[in-house]
């Protein structure tokens, strides 16, 4: 994180205005013009860093085309130093969350009926900046107090557009499919089960439910978990807000149970429709909005709780029936009809209950199934990265041998168990469906099953045949990368070690490829002799197309460790523009990967190489804080003090590295040789 008055780009850092779970708000001064702005930065993104980057990017490309005095308008986005940042007008004022706590913290009551209009005139004025919005194609996802700012004046402005999204059934999603966006407590149904894509009427249920919030005091939806909040919204209708505020009316409490239908269809359809009936109540207007009757909510909840339905109206109906046979002497022709219609209303709920249950059940798993992919895909992200730089960086491949035992553990707890050829051979399918589901998260899985068939393949590492089989074959069933050239060519390099690599190198080429085919392309050229020059020119390509991608950028400054090594004795200022690029790519890695040691310790030996010792000494000591039990961190401890001839230390550092994985062979290497020193 930043320190106040920092200059990031060409703007100077004033003050800290808010923070998020990964965007620091700054106001900041713009040096060229002496104008303040507010300045969104992300300086830490953490797992799943590179959709992070994406949604900023897209805030900038949504933000851009929006003009409205109620939206916050966007001056400029761009890079510093691998970290990205948004210049946006600044907007001063508090936020209705913070309006909101204030009143909590204080024990005020809830808006009285003068008050109530005024907050009535802010959402109107809300819900009509949300319609230029949603004309203009744009989705905002994210609607909820803390992200409309009330200027001094009394002016809504909606804030940070970061989960916008277009509203084009042809445009990419750049969410994970099945992945709930936004704030949990302000999502709407179809947000939370990932069953309907979210369009205009999203934005109305988030921005009735904060009115509502705002309008007693209490949310509509409290639950001690998210679990819990997700079944409250899904199954539970939001209070009669009359019950919080007496001074609500009913045309008021009708605005708000519209807006907040979990059946979107019985919503306000836009919010321009929302923003008239405010309008109309504040006129004293009739509103075109209608209240939901007595039936029509028994109904509801029918629909939304069949199981208890099931059971709770055959009692019902046996009740009444049993009253009207009482009251009226029915005859006992009569009496079976009555009964045959009991039991088909029974038996009907009873069919509508299953059938919820296992809509249910399946958004369930489909959640937990997104949160398991995800950690699979990042624990082999980290592993990768281990193996990438003991081949590319440390050139230690008796090292990497360390890293099989993490792969191994990773592919078991998804499910997969190379030890056991049942399991083994379940593994096509469940990858295929994998890559179903997150096909951008697919391209760094097969790189990793690709790595891990080298590593049970290479002479430092103990395997059985059936383990290596079982890996070679799996490898052999994943899907292909539809460029019959570049198979073409990895055949006949395999095969007959001739090298046609050169015909698929070409800025034409390259520039047609997609990240997929690009990624295939740089696993291929890393098993030819002498191509990682070429390696190096895919990935930058592939950046080109994919900034903010932590595997492209760790490995473009991985490879880059080794360019730098043989040019810094015959070439100083070539050496000094490599090391340029090696710490761009590192810091940004870090931005990506903020919470790994490795990544820090990585970032650390660039700093080394350039000769900045203080920052590259933070670097190395955050390193082991981060992860104090990876033993391949604390070996990169070990070589920092060495090349400070810190021998004492350098000495300490290995001998934790061998307690943490007394097989990393680097480690025993290093303290043979510092050992060696001392005597």
């Amino acid at each position: 994180m930043r320190d106040e008055s920092q200059t990031i780009g060409p703007y100077r850092t004033l003050r800290e205005l808010g923070r998020g779970g990964q965007a620091i708000v700054w106001l900041a001064e713009d040096t060229r013009i002496q104008r303040q702005v507010a300045l969104k930065v992300l300086p830490h993104l953490g797992p799943g860093g590179e959709e992070a980057l994406r949604r900023f990017r897209r805030e900038a490309e949504v933000a851009s085309r929006l003009e409205h005095p109620g939206i916050c308008a966007l001056l400029e986005a761009d890079l510093d130093r691998g970290v990205p940042y948004i210049a946006m007008r600044y907007v001063p004022g508090e936020t209705l969350a913070k309006r909101l706590s204030n009143a909590r913290a204080a024990g005020d009551p809830p808006p009285d009926r003068a008050a109530l209009r005024e907050l009535a005139l802010i959402f109107e004025k809300c819900a009509r900046a949300l319609h230029v919005a949603h004309e203009s194609g744009i989705i905002h996802r994210d609607v909820k107090p803390a992200n409309i700012m009330l200027t001094p004046e009394g002016e809504p402005v909606i804030l940070d557009f970061g989960l916008a999204r277009q509203d084009d059934r042809a445009a990419q999603q750049l969410s994970v499919s099945g992945e709930a966006s936004g704030t949990p407590a302000y999502m709407s149904p179809e947000q939370m089960t990932g069953r309907a894509r979210p369009d205009r009427r999203t934005d109305v249920w988030s921005l009735g439910i904060a009115l509502h919030e705002c309008a007693t005091l209490h949310h509509p939806f409290e639950a001690a978990t998210r679990e819990a909040l997700l079944q409250s919204i899904l199954a539970d209708d939001p209070p009669d807000p009359r019950r919080a505020n007496p001074d609500i009316d009913r045309d008021l409490a009708t605005i708000l149970e519209t807006s907040t239908a979990k059946d979107r269809d019985r919503r306000y359809q836009t919010a321009f429709d929302l923003a008239e009936d405010l309008r109309r109540w504040r006129a004293n207007e009739p509103i075109r909005a209608r209240p939901v009757s007595r039936f029509e909510r028994v109904q509801r909840w029918v629909q939304r709780n069949p199981a208890l339905a099931a059971s709770g109206a055959v009692i019902l109906l046996l009740l009444l029936c049993a009253s009207a046979l009482l009251a009226y002497g029915v005859g006992a022709a009569d009496k079976v009809k009555v009964e045959a219609q009991l039991r088909a209303v029974a038996d009907d709920a009873r069919e509508r209950a299953e059938i919820e249950r296992a809509r249910a059940d399946e958004a369930r798993a489909a959640l937990e199934q997104v949160q398991v992919d995800r950690r699979f895909a990042a624990e082999l992200d980290d592993l990768s990265m281990q193996l990438g730089t003991f081949l590319y960086g440390l050139q230690d491949p008796k090292s990497a041998a360390s890293v099989l035992p993490g792969y191994l553990d990773a592919f078991r707890r998804f499910g997969i168990d190379l030890a056991q050829p049942e399991s083994a051979s379940s593994a096509p399918v469940r990858f295929a469906a994998f890559r179903e589901r997150n096909p951008d998260l697919w391209t760094g899985v097969r790189e990793s099953i690709s790595n891990l068939a080298w590593l049970l393949t290479s002479e430092h590492v103990q395997a059985s045949d059936s383990m290596r089989a079982q890996t070679v074959a799996l490898l052999a069933s994943m899907p292909r990368t539809p460029w019959p050239e570049l198979e073409r060519t990895v055949r006949l390099w395999e095969e007959a070690k001739v090298d046609e690599f050169d015909a698929l190198l070409t800025d034409d080429a390259l520039a047609t490829r997609d990240i997929d085919e690009l990624s295939h392309l740089a696993d291929a050229l890393f098993a030819v002799d002498g191509r990682l020059p070429a390696v190096q020119r895919v990935l930058e390509y592939a950046l080109r197309k994919d900034p903010g991608s932590f595997r492209f950028h760790f490995l473009a400054g991985s490879l880059g460790f080794m360019s730098a090594f043989g040019v810094k004795e015959e070439d100083p200022k070539e050496f000094d523009a490599r090391i340029a690029k090696i710490l761009h790519h590192m810091q940004v890695a870090v931005t990506l990967r903020p919470r790994s040691g490795f990544m820090r310790a990585m970032l650390a030996s660039a700093l080394a190489m350039k000769g900045d010792y203080p920052e590259s000494m933070r670097y190395i000591e955050e390193a082991t804080e981060l992860e104090p039990k990876n033993a391949v961190v604390w070996l990169f401890k070990a070589r920092w003090y060495g090349y400070a001839q810190m021998w004492d230390r350098s000495m300490a550092a290995c001998k934790t590295a061998l307690e943490l994985d007394p097989n990393l062979a680097g480690a025993r290497e290093m303290l043979a040789e510092i050992e060696s020193k001392a005597k």
